[in-house]
C-alpha cells in the first residue's frame, strides 16, 4: 500500500476517533457552551490535530498533507471560534516547532491550516442552523472551498522539491479530504439529530412525569398482549392499587363492568381504527371492594411500519360528578314534583278563586233579585193597598145609597151588581196572591182527574161569551178549536189548575184586546203532549219585555200593562208559568206589537183508555208500602195513579226534602217494601245517602221510556 494512502486512512481512523469524541464531549452533554468546556474541548480537538499532523512523517517530504484541515474545518463548523482557536493554536505552535522545514513550507502549512479553521467558523456565525436543512450542500461547498485554496496554495508557494506533494495533492484536496469532511459532517449531524431526538424524548418524559404527577388523572399504557406496561402514580390514590401491583396485570382484573372489557377488546381488534380515540365511562372495582367510575380516553401508538406497539389512555375519576349528578337528578325530580304540586295549588286556588267570585256574583245577583224582588214586593202592597182600598170605598158607598129609600129599585140593583163587580174584583185579587205564595212555598198540590176537553172548552167558550156580552162589550169575535182525534178528547189532567191557566190567559186577552179576535184551541203536541193555545189581536207585546213577561210583581215596569192597571195585579202570567212547569209542561209566546199575541204552553198527555187498561193489571199488594221519590209534584202524582192500580200503598218525598247527610225533613214510614225513584235523580249523592238507609230494600228506576207493561213487571220482580 502507498505510504501517502496508508497515511490518509490512518488520518481518517483518527477522525472516526474524533466523532467518537464529538458525541461524549459535546453532542451528548452539550457542556462545551461553558468556556471550562469549550477550552477542554479546543485542547483535544489540538491534541487530535497534533496527532493528524505527526503520525506518519515520512508520507510527505518537507509539507505535511493530512486531515488538519478537515479536522479544523468541521471544528470551526460545529464548536465555534473558542475551541477552533485554542485548537488552532496548539497545531500551529507544534508544527513550527516540533518539526523541522522550511519557512515557506511553515507559511504555506499555516495559511491554508488557518483558512480552514477561519472558513469553519465564519460558517458557523453567518449560518447558525445550517445543520437542519441542505446540510450536504453546506459541507460540500465548505469542503471544496477549503481545500480548493489548500491546493492552490500547494501550487503557487511549493518548489520542485515537492513534485511528490504536488503529484498527489489534486486528488487528496479534491477527491479523499472532501469526501473526509462530507463523511464526517454527516456522522456528527446524525449525532446532532440523534441527541436532540433523546433529549426530546428525554424532555418529554419529564414533562410527561411532571404532568402526571400534577394531575389527578391516571397515565397509563397496555401492551399488545394486553398487560399493563406503564401506569402513573396516582392510581394509589383513585383505585387503591399501587403501580407495582398494576403493572404486568390485564385490565379485565381491575374493571367491573363486563360491558367496559368487551368495548376495550373490540378498539384493540378494530384494525380500521388507528387516529380515532377510544372514550368511554369505565367502572373499577377499588382494592376496598367499592365502585370507582372512571372517563377513560385512549389512543393507539404506532411504530414506523403502521403497527400497533401499545395503547395508552387516560382515565379520569368522575364518581364525585356521578354522584352530584345523581343528586342533581334526582334534586331535579323533587323541584319538579313540588312544582306540580304547586302548580295544581295554585289550579285549585285559581278554581277556588273562581268559585269564591262566581259565588260572589251569584250572591251580588240574588242580592239585586232580592232588592229587586222587595221593592217589586213593595209596590205591590202598596198597590194592593190602593187596588183594595177603592173597590172597598166602591162597595161602601153603594151600600150606603141602598139604605137611602128615596132611590129607585132599578138603581138599587145597579149599585148592587156594582159592588158584585168590586168584591169579585178583591176576590181575584185575593186568589192571585194566595196562589203566588203557595207556589213559592212549593205547596200546590195537584189532583189528576177525567176530564173530556170539549165539555171544558164549551164550559168556558159560554162564560167568556157572556161575560163579553154583558160585561165586556168589546167588539170580539170568540172562538174555541179542538183538533183531537175521536177518544183524544178524554184526558187525564188537573182540571182545576187548567182551567185556572186557560181563564188567565183568556182574561188578559180580553184586557188588551179592544177588536178584533181571540180564539183559544187544543191539539196533539207529540205522542206524549198536548199543545194549548190562547191567541189575540190585542196591542202584542214589546221586545224589551219578553225577558220579564213571566216574573211575578213586573206590571208596573211594562209600559203597554200601566193602561190596564187597575184589572191587573202582575201575578198572572207568573201563575200560569210556575204551576205549567209542575205539571209537567211549558209556555211560551209569539208576539207583534198592533198585530197581537198567542201564548202555547203543552202539558202531559194521559190518555183515558191507558187508565183503563191499567185498571185491568191482575196484581194485589194491598199489603206493601212503596216510597216515591221525585222533585215534581205532577209527576209523582201521575206515578203514584199508575202504580195505585196494584192496590199498592204509596207515600211521597220530594227530593228537596232530603238533606246532605241524606235524612229526610218530613215523616215517612219507617220501612218500605219498594223505593221508586226518577232515573235523572238516582245519581244524586244524598239520594245515595238516603237509600244506604235501606240496604234490604229493592230500589226501581224510572225509565220515561219504558211502558206501563214493563213498570209492572219490574215491580213484580221486585216485591215478588
Amino acid at each position: 500500500m502507498s505510504p501517502t494512502i496508508k497515511f490518509l486512512i490512518e488520518n481518517s481512523i483518527m477522525l472516526l476517533i474524533f466523532c467518537v469524541v464529538f458525541d461524549f464531549c459535546w453532542a451528548k452533554y452539550r457542556e462545551y457552551k461553558t468556556i471550562k468546556y469549550q477550552i477542554l474541548t479546543g485542547l483535544l480537538i489540538g491534541a487530535l490535530s497534533v496527532c493528524l499532523m505527526m503520525w506518519d512523517t515520512n508520507a510527505f517530504k518537507l509539507i505535511k498533507i493530512d486531515c488538519r484541515t478537515v479536522l479544523l474545518c468541521l471544528s470551526g463548523l460545529f464548536f465555534g471560534l473558542i475551541p477552533t482557536a485554542i485548537a488552532l493554536v496548539i497545531t500551529l505552535i507544534t508544527r513550527w516547532i516540533a518539526i523541522e522545514s522550511t519557512f515557506t513550507i511553515l507559511v504555506l502549512e499555516s495559511f491554508y491550516t488557518f483558512f480552514a479553521a477561519f472558513l469553519g467558523v465564519i460558517f458557523n456565525w453567518t449560518v447558525p442552523q445550517w445543520f437542519k436543512k441542505n446540510w450536504h450542500k453546506t459541507l460540500l461547498y465548505l469542503s471544496y472551498i477549503t481545500h480548493g485554496v489548500m491546493f492552490v496554495a500547494i501550487i503557487l508557494f511549493s518548489d520542485d522539491k515537492l513534485t511528490e506533494v504536488k503529484t498527489d495533492s489534486w486528488w487528496i484536496c479534491f477527491l479523499w479530504l472532501p469526501a473526509i469532511t462530507i463523511i464526517l459532517g454527516r456522522m456528527m449531524i446524525e449525532e446532532i439529530k440523534n441527541w436532540n431526538t433523546k433529549e426530546s424524548l428525554k424532555l418529554s418524559d419529564e414533562r410527561f412525569n411532571k404532568v402526571s404527577i400534577c394531575s389527578d388523572d391516571i397515565f397509563w399504557e397496555i401492551n399488545t398482549r394486553a398487560k399493563i406496561t406503564y401506569v402513573s402514580k396516582t392510581v394509589t390514590e383513585i383505585i387503591g392499587y399501587s403501580p407495582e401491583e398494576i403493572i404486568g396485570h390485564t385490565p379485565q382484573e381491575i374493571i367491573e363492568d363486563q360491558d367496559s372489557i368487551n368495548s376495550l377488546v373490540q378498539y384493540a381488534r378494530n384494525a380500521d381504527i388507528i387516529n380515532t380515540p377510544f372514550s368511554r365511562v369505565l367502572i373499577f372495582t377499588h382494592k376496598n371492594g367499592s365502585k370507582v367510575i372512571c372517563q377513560a380516553r385512549g389512543l393507539k401508538r404506532i411504530d414506523a411500519l403502521g403497527n400497533v406497539e401499545a395503547y395508552m389512555g387516560v382515565i379520569h375519576d368522575i364518581t364525585q360528578i356521578r354522584l352530584q349528578q345523581e343528586q342533581m337528578i334526582a334534586s331535579q325530580r323533587v323541584i319538579i314534583e313540588q312544582n306540580h304540586k304547586y302548580l295544581k295549588l295554585n289550579q285549585e286556588l285559581e278554581q277556588t278563586n273562581k268559585k269564591i267570585i262566581d259565588i260572589n256574583l251569584k250572591l251580588t245577583e240574588a242580592n239585586q233579585k232580592a232588592e229587586k224582588a222587595d221593592r217589586a214586593k213593595l209596590e205591590f202592597i202598596s198597590h194592593i193597598s190602593h187596588e183594595i182600598k177603592n173597590p172597598l170605598i166602591q162597595i161602601n158607598n153603594c151600600i150606603d145609597a141602598t139604605i137611602n129609600s128615596s132611590i129607585s129599585t132599578d138603581e138599587k140593583k145597579k149599585l148592587l151588581l156594582q159592588a158584585k163587580e168590586n168584591s169579585h174584583y178583591i176576590i181575584m185579587l185575593a186568589n192571585d196572591i194566595m196562589d203566588s205564595d203557595r207556589i213559592q212555598a212549593g205547596a200546590v198540590k195537584l189532583k189528576l182527574e177525567i176530564v173530556n176537553l170539549e165539555d171544558l172548552f164549551t164550559e168556558i167558550y159560554d162564560y167568556y161569551y157572556s161575560q163579553n156580552l154583558y160585561i165586556y162589550k168589546k167588539p170580539i169575535i170568540l172562538s174555541k178549536n179542538i183538533e183531537l182525534g175521536n177518544g183524544e178528547q178524554i184526558v187525564k189532567i188537573d182540571l182545576l189548575r187548567l182551567k185556572q191557566i186557560i181563564n188567565n190567559l183568556i182574561n188578559n186577552a180580553f184586557k188588551f184586546t179592544y177588536t178584533g179576535k181571540i180564539e183559544f184551541a187544543c191539539k196533539r203536541y207529540n205522542e206524549d203532549m198536548l199543545l194549548f193555545s190562547v191567541s189575540d189581536t190585542g196591542v202584542g207585546i214589546p221586545e224589551d219585555s219578553y225577558d220579564n213577561i213571566f216574573s211575578p210583581y213586573n206590571h208596573r215596569e211594562q209600559p203597554f200593562m200601566k193602561q190596564t192597571l187597575l184589572e191587573n195585579t202582575g201575578l198572572g202570567l207568573y201563575i200560569c208559568r210556575e204551576l205549567i212547569l209542575r205539571m209537567g209542561g211549558n209556555i211560551w209566546f209569539n208576539s207583534k206589537i198592533g198585530k197581537g199575541t198567542t201564548f202555547y204552553f203543552s202539558l202531559p198527555f194521559i190518555h183515558v183508555t191507558d187508565v183503563t187498561i191499567k185498571n185491568t193489571i191482575n196484581y194485589d199488594w194491598h199489603d206493601k208500602v212503596a216510597l216515591i221519590i221525585g222533585e215534581d209534584k205532577y209527576n209523582m202524582i201521575l206515578a203514584s195513579e199508575i202504580i195505585s192500580k196494584t192496590k199498592i200503598k204509596t207515600k211521597s218525598m220530594y227530593v228537596h226534602d232530603v238533606v246532605e247527610n241524606g235524612l229526610a225533613t218530613t215523616e215517612y214510614f219507617e220501612w218500605f217494601d219498594l223505593i221508586i225513584i226518577d232515573k235523572e235523580l238516582s245519581n244524586l249523592k244524598k239520594i245515595q245517602r238516603f237509600l244506604q238507609n235501606y240496604p234490604q230494600t229493592p230500589v226501581l228506576i224510572l225509565d220515561p221510556t219504558i211502558d206501563l207493561t214493563e213498570i209492572y213487571t219490574l215491580m213484580k220482580e221486585k216485591l215478588g
